[in-house]
């Protein structure tokens, strides 16, 4: 689903005026794809708390500090792989025909949640998410929930 720059700069400004610091468009875009019924602003403070405590546990676990492995990929409702596509220069690659029009990865992974951001197609500002969250009957509620722009 594409996200408008629009929409992205408005929740933005919005996350400076609720908080009074600023956030990543990837913040915004992840906030937004795995919460429906969630409100982004809390997700994006997650995110940030995560981030900003990833160095030091990262070093605790690599030491064996951790008595389990919190890294460890479940394929339940409490993980969902992030990855942002958008700066690995797949869209400038020209094989001969010129630069790509889309670009998207290929998954067969329907037992992890997955959000990947990726470049919208060409000449088409904004973001682009691929995202494979939710189960099939819930489908369009979460494509609606997505392009609500009131949150």
């Amino acid at each position: 689903m594409d996200i408008s720059t629009e929409y992205i700069d408005h929740f933005k400004a919005r996350f400076l005026e609720q908080t009074g610091h600023r956030c990543s468009a990837f913040e915004v875009l992840i906030a937004k794809a795995p919460s429906p019924g969630a409100p982004p602003c809390d997700v994006v403070r997650l995110i940030r708390e995560g981030k900003k405590r990833l160095p030091a546990e990262f070093a605790r676990w690599s030491r064996g500090e951790l008595g389990s492995d919190p890294y460890r990929i479940t394929s339940d409702y409490r993980t969902l792989l992030v990855s942002d596509w958008s700066r690995l220069g797949f869209a400038e690659v020209d094989y001969g025909w010129g630069a790509p029009v889309h670009v998207v990865p290929l998954t067969n992974l329907d037992y992890i949640a997955t959000c990947i951001l990726v470049r919208p197609s060409a000449h088409k500002p904004g973001a682009r998410l691929i995202t494979q969250c939710v189960a099939a009957h819930g489908v369009d509620a979460f494509h609606r929930d997505m392009m609500r722009l009131d949150d």
